[in-house]
């Protein structure tokens, strides 16, 4: 797999495998290539060489509809609505029971700041989650995560604006829940390779 900018290779020559229920960690500095490499891998930029499969299957002949219900990348760059918390965390899932958000907003670590609030789930959030901390909206993206289930969830520094105990925490709760999916995270903080 190789991917360039201009005539600057920003990932080169790199093969890997992942099966299910693998925790796979790319770990480097900033500007490393990390999220090049994120990007590819959710069909959001081409290689200039080389192969994406899932399941044997090259991702580019898959339909981008049928990759997106199969891989889901979260990024630092969250993407939150003008709704309540609870719209933002079903997002675009259909026939959710309550047992299964509880479940979402358990793992996010988000029950103390449902309790907080005096509509808790119904809370409005303002113009792109402009009332939440960072860490907050971070949390609401992996409660979202968590509900949908993909097949392979990647995560791009997801967790950067959470502290490192909640971090782990989560992190560990994902992967718990995760054991027959494919969780690749790719970070700075060498302490989360050791999940």
């Amino acid at each position: 797999l190789n991917k360039c900018y201009g005539d600057v290779k920003a990932v080169n020559d790199l093969s890997f495998r992942v099966k299910k229920g693998e925790l796979f960690a790319f770990l480097g500095v900033n500007g490393a290539g990390k999220s090049t490499l994120a990007n590819v891998l959710s069909k959001l930029k081409d290689p200039t060489q080389g192969k994406v499969k899932i399941n044997g299957i090259n991702i580019y002949d898959i339909s981008n509809q049928s990759f997106r219900e199969k891989v889901m990348y979260i990024t630092q760059d969250i993407e939150m609505h003008k709704g309540t918390i609870r719209e933002n965390i079903i997002y675009d899932r259909e026939n959710v029971s309550e047992r299964e958000i509880e479940e979402a907003v358990r793992i996010a670590e988000l029950e103390k700041l449902i309790k907080r609030l005096p509509r808790g789930l119904e809370t409005i959030l303002g113009e792109g989650g402009s009332k939440l901390s960072g860490g907050e909206r971070q949390r609401i993206s992996i409660a979202r995560a968590v509900l949908k289930r993909p097949e392979v969830l990647i995560m791009d520094e997801m967790t950067s604006a959470l502290d490192n105990l909640t971090e782990k925490t989560i992190l560990e709760k994902i992967f718990q829940g995760f054991k027959n999916n494919i969780f690749i995270i790719f970070t700075h903080r060498l302490e989360l390779c050791s999940l």
